[in-house]
């Protein structure tokens, strides 16, 4: 294993982070570390919390870029004797500012730590009938536990007699949550719709 650790002052920025932890994601088996001595509870850069679930492979060479994987995302590096480089993504991804890209630059030197957005697995409620003034119990699931803050999921009812709450969190580390879908004053037995 190795620590990946940089010199102050040079070490002391987010963007340095940010290569840090591509170039520790670009090699780890899970024996390695990243050092940063500036950081502490009060103040901690939150790219040290993304995870990208479990790599595919190895580092590649792609598009003049180092490139590896993983089942949430992945993690590009320009070496630092490389020349500024703009490239185009897969698909759009999530920087760990929260800003979507579908494609990024990088200087010499520079890292990337790249998390694909969360895709629901499957939502579904039961009893997928609910009587009048009665509610049904749903279920929203993830295809990968939340990254840190969680994921945020809209919801709406393609049954304008069905209430469902606007939106539901489902918390870092956790893959499914809950809610309440209920039934307005209606005449008839209603589907529990929600999308």
């Amino acid at each position: 294993g190795v620590i990946f650790d940089g010199e102050a002052p040079l070490s002391d920025s987010d963007a340095a982070r940010e290569y840090a932890a591509a170039a520790y994601l670009l090699v780890s088996s899970g024996k390695d570390l990243v050092g940063d001595s500036a950081q502490s509870p009060s103040h901690w850069w939150r790219g040290f919390e993304e995870d990208l679930g479990a790599a595919l492979g190895p580092r590649y060479s792609w598009q003049n870029l180092w490139r590896r994987d993983f089942a949430g995302g992945m993690s590009l590096v320009n070496p630092p004797e490389a020349g500024n480089l703009t490239v185009s993504l897969p698909a759009a991804l999530i920087r760990v500012d929260g800003s979507v890209v579908n494609s990024i630059s990088l200087s010499a030197g520079m890292g990337a730590v790249l998390r694909a957005p969360a895709s629901l697995s499957g939502l579904a409620c039961a009893p997928s009938e609910i009587s009048a003034g009665a509610s049904s119990h749903c279920l929203v699931g993830l295809q990968a536990p939340a990254p840190a803050g969680g994921v945020s999921v809209t919801l709406t009812s393609t049954n304008s007699l069905l209430q469902v709450p606007p939106s539901v969190l489902v918390l870092a580390g956790s893959s499914s949550v809950s809610f309440t879908a209920n039934a307005g004053a209606v005449r008839y037995t209603q589907p529990a719709s929600v999308t």
